[in-house]
């Protein structure tokens, strides 16, 4: 696999874990606690989310470190390991998917959200955003209503949530050029 593309799938199981954990009523976490008579598993309900947080908050910022730029030579590799393909990044992957954390999985509604929250910061204002579906992610296109004129290219990987600039080009060729773009050899 590429390791650009493993980064990015472990970063958004890593974001799909703390979003789990920030989405969970606090108050409902207490009031199930407050009903399991073993006092370890008492402990674990009360301090689940917290825990989950903690935990996700951490690994993002080894997933940070962790990140691919090229080298001198134009290679890309892994900052904090000087190396093409890091260790850290796999053995974190393993360990996600063995336990079968949830992966990222983008759909249509939450691609408008992230692609609405980049025009709208970029742009400094509203933008009327399109969203469109193929096999790999979406291709969402701002235009801000002032300008009538295009805000930019966006397209968000459905495996991941990644988002990544692209020219204003027709959807098929975007489509092709994000797939080689995500096969291309590091």
């Amino acid at each position: 696999m590429n390791p650009q593309l493993l980064r990015d799938q472990v970063a958004g199981r890593v974001h799909a874990a703390m979003l789990t954990a920030m989405r969970a009523d606090p108050l409902v976490l207490a009031q199930t606690a407050e009903a399991i008579r073993a006092p370890g598993d008492r402990a674990l309900v009360s301090q689940a989310r917290n825990l989950l947080l903690a935990t996700t908050a951490a690994l993002t910022t080894v997933v940070h470190i962790h990140r691919y730029a090229p080298d001198p030579h134009d290679r890309d590799m892994c900052r904090a390991c000087g190396t093409p393909d890091c260790r850290t990044l796999r053995g974190i992957a393993e360990v996600l998917h063995a336990y079968g954390t949830p992966t990222a999985h983008v759909d249509r509604a939450e691609a408008w959200r992230r692609a609405d929250a980049w025009f709208t910061h970029t742009s400094n204002g509203p933008v009327l955003v399109s969203v469109k579906e193929f096999a790999a992610g979406f291709i969402a296109r701002g235009i801000a209503p002032n300008l009538t004129v295009p805000a930019g290219i966006l397209i968000i990987d459905r495996h991941t949530g990644a988002l990544t600039q692209w020219p204003d080009l027709p959807d098929e060729r975007l489509t092709r050029e994000y797939t080689h773009y995500l096969n291309r050899p590091l």
